[in-house]
């Protein structure tokens, strides 16, 4: 892809956190895939909010975390994305264990030059690396699985710092999880930012400005998606069969999944 004279360009590192079955691959790809599908097509929205001659420009990389691939150099890379995954954050994995220590180093050295978005999973995992000192936890919810697309409520601190939501009071986004994260009487460190709640679920994502950005919600999985993951739950015994037919149904409401896209775009392409 030719880079317009004055764009600013991005280069996104994808850890990827499971493989996805062969006939989402099919349609899809893997999660590095789905992903820079989800930002390319939010960053034609952003774009035309961009002063004209001055676009940005994403190139993605993917990299097999669960296999111990990681980039061999955070040289080049401005943002890291950490992905979602069926194992949960408190799994007692030896790739876990590593990618936990990763993110911890890459918090402590690079010093927010390198910014961190994490999604679902991605999210439980850094909220407990790098808040677990404060009390900051993630368990399974008493609530049970969060599924199909819900209301985001968003709090007005986080609104004001992402012009994409001027006007959006709430974000409806795919949800796939059942584990959450536990912020201790609901309070975080100075610098932290709570992005919303659902009816399901307090804590839908955190915020540090210029550094770190997470979203419990899935919103880059599309229909497709979602219900070739959700189907899978009945014969596994996760769910029922009218279980699924009701997260089949949320899954097919509309959501702003775009608008989610631009939030980590500016997020991404904010200078420091």
């Amino acid at each position: 892809m030719a880079i317009q004279p004055g764009a600013q360009k991005i280069h996104i590192a994808v850890l990827e956190c499971c493989r996805f079955p062969a006939d989402v691959v099919a349609v899809r790809g893997q999660f590095g895939d789905i992903f820079e599908s989800w930002l390319r097509k939010s960053l034609d929205l952003f774009n035309k909010k961009r002063p004209l001659g001055n676009p940005l420009e994403i190139a993605v990389t993917s990299w097999d975390v669960e296999h111990g691939e990681y980039p061999p150099s955070l040289d080049g890379i401005d943002a890291l994305i950490v992905t979602g995954s069926p194992l949960s954050a408190c799994d007692d994995e030896p790739w876990i264990k590593v990618l936990e220590k990763y993110i911890q180093a890459i918090d402590i050295y690079t010093q927010a030059r390198v910014k961190i978005f994490g999604g679902c999973f991605g999210h439980q995992i850094i909220s407990q690396v790098l808040l677990g000192p404060h009390g900051v936890s993630v368990s399974r919810s008493p609530q049970g699985w969060e599924i199909g697309v819900h209301d985001i409520a968003l709090t007005a601190e986080f609104t004001a710092h992402f012009p994409s939501l001027l006007g959006n009071e709430a974000l409806p986004c795919q949800f796939l999880h059942v584990d959450q994260v536990v912020v201790p009487q609901g309070t975080l460190p100075e610098g932290w930012i709570r992005m919303g709640s659902s009816r399901l679920c307090d804590v839908q994502g955190l915020y540090k400005p210029g550094h770190i950005l997470t979203y419990q919600s899935h919103p880059e999985l599309d229909r497709f998606v979602m219900e070739n993951v959700v189907r899978s739950f009945e014969p596994s015994g996760i769910l029922s069969v009218d279980e699924v037919e009701e997260a089949v149904r949320l899954i097919d409401r509309d959501d702003l999944a775009l608008v989610a896209g631009e939030v980590v775009l500016e997020f991404f392409s904010r200078e420091k």
